[in-house]
C-alpha cells in the first residue's frame, strides 16, 4: 500500500521471519485484480489509475496491453486468470463498494476483447481465484463472510457455507496442488 511497487516475499520458516524485496515500480496507480497466468508464467492486472489491462514480467517489467473497454467508473479489485490462461476475470465495484458485473477479458484476442456479466443481489468480493485443477472460479464475500463460486460464463454466484464471525480474507490463491489459501 502507497508505495506502487512489485515485492517479492521470501519465507524463512527457521528463522520465524519473512522478508520483502522490492523489485521494481509499478504502472502510475498500481495494478489490482491481479492473476498469475501458467501458459507465460507472468502476472496480468488492472491498472488502477486507467483500467488497462498490463502483463507484468520479470523485474516488474509492464507492458500496457491497452484498454478493455472496462468502465472507468468503476473499481476493478479482485481478479485472477483462468486456469487455461486465456482469460483475465475481474469484478467491477462501484464507489460503495457493491459488486456490478463479473468481466471476461480473452488476453489471446486482438484487442482484449471484453465480456460482461451482470451480478445480481448484494455483493462485495474481495478477491477471487480460479482452481487449477476443477477450473472453478472461487471468491471471498466481504458483506455475508463467505466463500462463493462464481459462474465463469453468466456471473452467477452461489454462496458457500459461512465463515465464524470476525473473520475478513483480502486475497485468494490456489497452488498448483489445488489447495486454497
Amino acid at each position: 500500500a502507497d508505495n506502487n511497487e512489485l515485492q517479492e516475499f521470501s519465507v524463512l520458516p527457521s528463522a520465524n521471519n519473512t522478508n520483502g524485496t522490492a523489485i521494481g515500480a509499478l504502472p502510475p496507480g498500481g495494478l489490482d485484480a491481479m492473476g498469475y497466468r501458467r501458459t507465460d508464467n507472468l502476472l496480468y492486472g488492472i491498472g488502477s489509475a486507467n483500467n488497462h489491462v498490463y502483463k507484468v514480467g520479470q523485474n516488474a517489467d509492464f507492458q500496457d496491453l491497452g484498454a478493455a473497454g472496462l468502465f472507468n467508473t468503476l473499481f476493478y479489485l479482485a481478479g485472477d486468470v483462468s486456469a487455461d490462461g486465456r482469460y483475465l476475470y475481474s469484478i467491477g465495484s462501484n464507489a460503495t463498494g457493491f459488486d456490478v458485473h463479473l468481466t471476461k477479458t480473452d488476453l489471446e484476442s486482438p484487442g482484449l476483447t471484453t465480456q460482461f456479466f451482470t451480478i445480481t443481489g448484494s455483493w462485495h468480493l474481495s478477491d477471487i481465484a480460479y482452481d487449477p485443477n476443477s477450473g472453478i472460479l472461487y471468491g471471498f464475500d466481504q458483506l455475508q463472510l463467505r466463500m462463493v463460486t462464481l459462474n465463469p460464463n453468466s456471473g452467477a454466484i452461489t454462496p458457500l457455507q459461512k465463515i465464524g464471525p470476525g473473520n475478513s480474507i483480502m486475497g485468494l490463491y490456489f497452488d498448483a496442488f489445488g489447495d486454497l489459501y
